[in-house]
């Protein structure tokens, strides 16, 4: 859970609503890339289809999929949930 907004603890509270739908959360984070983006997004890997679409029924607050490719995101092997300034912490 990366926050890409300046609104301190929406990366934290957004990681309450998706541990509480069963997802592990393995970082909280500020999101440092030269990828901008500007809605919440889920960056993932082809793979990762299936969890994707689970995480966007169940956390109701991700607007936009996002190829990892497309980003210049690497180093990790999960889905990546950015924040971004139009999502509500609560």
């Amino acid at each position: 859970m990366l926050n890409n907004s300046w609104s301190e603890g929406l990366a934290g509270s957004v990681s309450v609503r998706v541990k509480a739908a069963g997802f592990p959360v393995e970082r909280v984070d500020g999101f440092q890339s030269v990828y901008n983006v500007p809605v919440a997004s889920v960056l993932l890997d082809s793979e990762d289809a299936d969890a994707t679409r689970t995480l966007l029924k169940t956390v109701r607050v991700i607007k936009r999929l996002v190829p990892r490719q497309q980003t210049r995101v690497v180093g990790t092997n999960t889905l990546v949930l950015a924040a971004a300034k139009d999502l509500p912490p609560r």
